[in-house]
């Protein structure tokens, strides 16, 4: 995958190429800049690819959380990067996952798998800055449920707005697929789940 392409959600409507421009310029020459419309949110975003794979990692880390107009941008990855998924969580990466499943107060299966396969594959930062937004709405007013029976739960607005800036590929890996990678085998459940949670623990 050309990794020096990134996507960017969370726009404003309004947002244009040389808002962008702008923006991003400062960590590398822009070879193009497109604007889509997710369609399962009805949401804008930009589709910008830097010169190199430097300069667009230098975007992700510095611009993830940039404010526009409101907006905090969040900037990860337009398609799945087999090799992440080859090589799995590095160290860093691993750590980052026990953090956040502990921030959020995750307990079960299936949430940690799938923050395990976003931080995979939109990279730390990306997610951070999510939990950090969370962690904002919920010391404010908090977010409702889709029926307005109930106020939801950090982990609850974590994922919420994680939807909707992820690329729909990776989406649809983190969602529907319960963050199953391609290839998953139910085994691989048990490794990572156990690491994040229980770290110290040995696998019996």
């Amino acid at each position: 995958m050309a990794m020096q392409t990134l996507y960017v959600a969370n726009i404003p409507q309004e947002t244009d190429e040389t808002t962008l421009q702008d923006i991003f310029s400062k960590y590398g020459e822009i070879e193009q800049i497109e604007f889509g419309i997710n369609e399962r949110f009805d949401v804008p975003y930009a589709i910008i690819t830097m010169n190199s794979e430097k300069a667009a990692t230098k975007s992700l880390h510095n611009l993830n959380g940039y404010q526009l107009d409101g907006n905090y941008l969040s900037i990860s990855y337009p398609n799945i990067d087999e090799d992440a998924v080859e090589r799995g969580l590095s160290k860093k990466q691993r750590k980052t996952a026990e953090d956040v499943v502990k921030t959020l107060g995750e307990k079960y299966r299936k949430p940690v798998r799938r923050i395990h396969t976003m931080i995979l594959l939109c990279g730390h930062s990306f997610v951070l800055q999510l939990v950090k937004e969370a962690q904002e709405i919920d010391a404010g007013e908090g977010m409702m449920t889709k029926d307005g029976s109930r106020r939801r739960s950090l982990g609850g607005v974590f994922f919420t707005i994680a939807n909707e800036r992820m690329s729909p590929p990776v989406y649809q890996i983190v969602h529907p697929r319960g963050g199953k990678l391609h290839g998953y085998e139910k085994e691989d459940d048990k490794a990572f789940y156990h690491l994040i949670v229980n770290p110290h623990e040995d696998l019996e």
